[in-house]
């Protein structure tokens, strides 16, 4: 991290890491000025509040518990950024965190291009007097190389607890034209997991034609091979990646107790079943550092065609030290098929990195 004063506040904290982050992807400067711009706008009305003075609230929008995380996503068509972000209330609360998240995810309506049909049509379902975690609503701002903006909202499943998760993911379905698909997904979903609950319910706030919904499956408890037969549900999942790369990425077939390997099911309107999957295998905490994880992540976008040495000046650009003692990389996810992309997610670094687990510095 660059040398001097540390940002004070979360909005600091992020859109210093986008602004070096984009330097390192070779953004154009003015570009690059005005997504830091539309990143401070977005998260100013509860990001400004100083680090620690948020209550102790654990966000679940990253692994170290900010209310904000970054992503890069790297393809044979290019780069795309993204930086994720929970709205909260003052001070955070459940109650106050519903409110505000709400009213931030309608308020991107005035945003050139965003569409927020499908979204009104299932935010009821989602909402509840007394909310239960671990979130209400988180959004995404994403950014193609040429710097123009969409957007996404995640809704959480559980929020009236998870006993009533698949009924209400059930409604929603139904009402967004999809409820076959999910029918296949929820009961192969309760093959190998039993009662879980899905854990995020995303939608793109874009035009009906260009629209999908991603609901991301946890696989706590399960092994390669059966997180391997859930992901084989969709049409186009390309067969053995997920217990390939849960090798090649975590070093075991598992399962992972810890914190597990996610599954997310893309789902088009009037599809039989799922369409496709985008896996994503945690870093934090089954990999040692940055250094260890880059290696990995390098070896995979080798593999998918990509030259890595944008995700390396990234990776140096964001991490917290040397990557040899960093823990910045919380995620990597991997989309299958005929435009393969790998995902990276980086922490903002507000408390010097992921904890290590059983380090006593977990945050949560």
């Amino acid at each position: 991290m660059t040398a001097g004063n540390p940002p004070t506040s979360y909005a600091d904290l992020g859109c210093a890491g986008l602004d070096r982050a984009l330097t390192a992807l070779e953004f154009e400067p003015g570009r690059r000025a005005r997504m830091v711009e539309r990143l401070r706008a977005l998260v100013s009305p509860w990001g400004g509040d100083p680090v620690t003075g948020l209550g102790g609230h654990f966000s679940y929008a990253s692994s170290d518990g900010a209310p904000l995380e970054l992503g890069v996503a790297w393809s044979r068509r290019g780069v795309e950024v993204r930086a994720y972000y929970e709205p909260l209330g003052t001070p955070p609360t459940p109650e106050s965190n519903q409110d505000t998240s709400v009213a931030a995810t309608r308020d991107l309506a005035r945003h050139p291009g965003v569409v927020l049909d499908d979204y009104l049509q299932v935010e009821d379902l989602f909402l509840a007097p007394r909310p239960e975690g671990p979130f209400s609503v988180l959004d995404a701002v994403l950014w193609d190389e040429d710097g123009t903006p969409w957007f996404k909202a995640y809704l959480n499943p559980r929020a009236h607890g998870v006993d009533l998760a698949g009924k209400v993911l059930a409604e929603a379905a139904g009402r967004l034209g999809i409820g076959p698909a999910w029918t296949v997904a929820a009961d192969r979903y309760a093959r190998d997991h039993g009662d879980r609950a899905p854990t995020l319910f995303a939608l793109d706030l874009v035009p009906r034609d260009r629209a999908r919904v991603k609901v991301y499956f946890t696989h706590a408890g399960v092994d390669a091979a059966g997180i391997e037969r859930f992901a084989a549900c969709a049409a186009e999942h390309e067969p053995g990646s997920v217990a390939r790369l849960c090798r090649e990425l975590l070093g075991t077939d598992g399962p992972y107790p810890g914190k597990p390997p996610i599954t997310a099911l893309v789902f088009r309107p009037g599809d039989p079943v799922p369409r496709s999957t985008v896996s994503y295998f945690p870093l934090c905490p089954n990999v040692s550092d940055d250094a260890v994880a880059a290696g990995r992540v390098t070896a995979l976008l080798r593999a998918t065609g990509v030259d890595p040495t944008s995700y390396l000046a990234a990776l140096d650009a964001l991490a917290v030290g040397s990557p040899a003692t960093s823990r910045v990389q919380t995620y990597v996810g991997y989309r299958g098929g005929a435009d393969p992309r790998v995902s990276v997610y980086f922490a903002t670094g507000a408390f010097g990195g992921v904890p290590r687990p059983g380090s006593g510095e977990e945050s949560a």
